[in-house]
């Protein structure tokens, strides 16, 4: 259960990173963007990395007051890390009237914060906002989709490539992505990546943080179905990140298996839709 926020905000806009043996210096260039773009108090929470990641985080930042290392004792998913950041940010008074979830390789464009902070504080139904997104080479990253269903998230992770570029499939595909709707225009989502939200800290604490049966994928999925509940999940093109995309599942039979079980736990909770 996530602290009750404290109503009278020191900090505007605060951020929370998970980090996991992280690229240090992809992760460097998240932060000063995020200060860059007027963001206020950062905490970075190490989810019991292997690599010396900390030591070098500790280093960089000792004596930069806007940033805190928060270490946990072992390793229980992205969720569970973000959960625990915000606890950390409530409970030291360092809690955003604002909030940001941000993965570690991402760097956000000039003007990014400012856009979700201008359409988030005019449109009280927002409950999270969404950037677009961009791979490194500035193509667009198609991470806006409709609600997940068994047969979509089959396609998609498990069909063999020259099955999935048949036209039924393809097509299939391509509307669960929402090209249909594009990636120009302001408009709502069902289910945006959790690679980067912006919301207010209230409607966080209102959602009581991510679902921490999910270790790794399926919890951006299973947030935004209950944000819906309490508002509009809304995409901000305006607003512009550069992601680096590493696509573990795609590569990895370890991040597969935890993708699977992330799959179940998401549809024994919100059904096996086809």
């Amino acid at each position: 259960m996530l602290y009750q926020v404290r109503r009278s905000y020191q900090v505007k806009i605060s951020a929370c990173i998970v980090v996991y043996n992280s690229d240090f210096n992809e992760l460097c260039v998240c932060i000063d963007s995020f200060f860059e773009n007027g963001g206020e108090y950062i905490v970075l929470v190490d989810s019991k990395s292997s690599s010396n990641i900390v030591m070098k985080l500790k280093n960089k930042f000792y004596n930069e007051n806007r940033v805190s290392v928060l270490e946990l004792s072992e390793n229980r998913g992205f969720g569970y890390g973000h959960n625990r950041g915000f606890e950390y940010l409530q409970q030291n008074n360092k809690i955003g009237k604002f909030h940001a979830i941000i993965n570690p390789d991402i760097k956000m464009l000039d003007g990014c914060l400012a856009n979700l902070l201008d359409y988030v504080a005019k449109n009280d139904e927002c409950a999270i906002c969404v950037p677009k997104i961009f791979n490194p080479d500035l193509t667009t990253q198609m991470l806006n989709k409709n609600n997940p269903n068994v047969f979509d998230m089959l396609i998609r992770r498990f069909l063999p490539k020259f099955l999935q570029n048949m036209s039924y499939f393809q097509n299939r595909y391509n509307k669960y992505i929402r090209l249909d709707i594009g990636y120009d225009n302001i408009c709502e989502v069902p289910f945006a990546s959790g690679c980067f939200y912006f919301m207010r800290s209230e409607t966080f604490e209102k959602l009581n943080g991510f679902d921490e049966d999910y270790f790794l994928y399926m919890e951006d999925a299973d947030l935004c179905k209950r944000a819906w509940n309490i508002g509009k999940i809304v995409f901000v093109p305006s607003a512009k990140v550069i992601h680096i995309w590493k696509r573990e599942s795609h590569k990895s039979l370890k991040m597969t298996w935890i993708m699977i079980k992330s799959m179940l736990v998401y549809f024994r909770k919100h059904g096996f839709m086809m």
